[in-house]
């Protein structure tokens, strides 16, 4: 998008293009480059706060010298400022409290681990068929702090499930959360087997493999995927967030890696340009839930992902085979950032996840990586998933 003294130009005017309603060959022909003042990029979050899903693939932002004198633009467009997202809620923080739940009360009236663990073994005959009993048990059990028998419980659900797609994604975040990575990729080594034309299962492989220090192997991963050695499998739906992992890995472990292969265009890469990294991970194409970014000068922007508004979207997530998203918040306004979430679930007894990973200075020594997963079938309302600083 093209902005000039806050007005937006319609894209076709910009494109030139005939068949579009454009006029050919002219571009900016009209604008006086003597006359301009200032050129600025907005990428990211920070664009489609301003701009909406105009600006979701960045915006130029052009200052004349007439605008600075108090002259008006004479571009004949009207500006598409977004209109109607000023944020005025107040929303309590992400709660994934288990303690209203039967079985759960009934485990609170037992006083030692050993007494909880037996009841368990009781009481879970009677839940077989419910993984989301198991998610609720293994999380209930890491509050005692012992992460050991969480993990076990946790993998019940491989054993009951052992080739469900959606409940093995689930395991693996769960058991990356408790600090099992190991188990998550073997996990992730099995869905690789269970869906080898799925583009989500490269992704979480060479993740899941700098997670435990096979970097080699990761790399060997995203070098394959730009030799087009996987002609199979499409790669649209993860290449913008696997491009940005393959210039972390290189910039964190350079010395660790191999980088025959590796196109020159990645080994002079000193940073990632970016003030956050925001993305979303889910379990199943069929999680029903939107997202709400809230800039510091309480401004939103919404991203959906429902059956209802988003069925083109996962029809191509299912037809891909991924379940992520990147955000980027580049050249951001400084200040307070919020990340809020609502569940958009029908009833259902199957798990759906959301894992939310927020970075700041991605791909530097002094990153720092925060992980929240949230189970979309325990909230009702919209709540805050996290702030984010800037």
């Amino acid at each position: 998008l093209i902005v000039i003294d806050g007005v937006v130009l319609q894209k076709a005017v910009v494109s030139g293009q005939k068949g579009q309603g454009g006029i050919p060959n002219k571009g900016l022909d009209f604008l006086d480059p003597d006359n301009v003042a200032s050129v600025s990029v907005l990428k990211g979050l920070a664009a489609t706060n301003r701009y909406g899903n105009e600006g979701a693939g960045g915006v130029i932002l052009i200052i004349t010298k007439m605008a600075l004198a108090g002259k008006k633009s004479k571009t004949p467009y009207n500006s598409a400022l977004v209109r109607g997202n000023d944020f005025t809620e107040s929303l309590a923080e992400v709660n994934n409290s288990i303690a209203h739940l039967p079985y759960i009360k009934a485990l609170n009236k037992h006083q030692s681990l050993n007494e909880v663990y037996d009841a368990y073994l009781l009481q879970r005959n009677n839940h077989l068929q419910d993984p989301l009993y198991f998610v609720n048990i293994s999380d209930y059990i890491a509050q005692w702090g012992n992460n050991e028998l969480s993990s076990k419980i946790l993998s019940n659900i491989l054993e009951l499930h052992p080739k469900d797609v959606s409940l093995l994604k689930l395991v693996a975040y769960k058991a990356e959360q408790q600090g099992d990575k190991f188990l998550a990729k073997r996990i992730y080594e099995k869905l690789f087997e269970l869906k080898p034309k799925d583009a989500q299962s490269y992704r979480d492989l060479a993740l899941i493999y700098q997670e435990t220090g096979y970097y080699q192997e990761a790399l060997d991963i995203y070098i394959n995927i730009q030799n087009n050695k996987f002609p199979e499998v499409s790669f649209y739906g993860v290449k913008k967030s696997m491009e940005s992992e393959l210039k972390r890995l290189i910039l964190l472990h350079k010395e660790d890696l191999d980088l025959t292969n590796v196109p020159t265009k990645y080994l002079s890469i000193k940073k990632v340009a970016c003030d956050a990294r925001i993305v979303f991970d889910w379990n199943d194409s069929m999680a029903d839930f939107e997202l709400q970014f809230v800039n510091p000068q309480q401004k939103f922007f919404t991203w959906t992902h429902t059956k209802l508004q988003d069925a083109k979207r996962i029809e191509r997530e299912q037809i891909q085979g991924f379940n992520s998203e990147e955000f980027l918040l580049v050249g951001a306004v400084k200040g307070e950032w919020l990340i809020n979430v609502e569940s958009k679930l029908e009833k259902t007894s199957k798990p759906m996840l959301i894992k939310y990973t927020v970075y700041k200075n991605y791909g530097m020594s002094n990153e720092t990586k925060v992980t929240k997963l949230l189970i979309l079938n325990n909230i009702s309302e919209k709540q805050m998933l996290g702030k984010i600083v800037i």
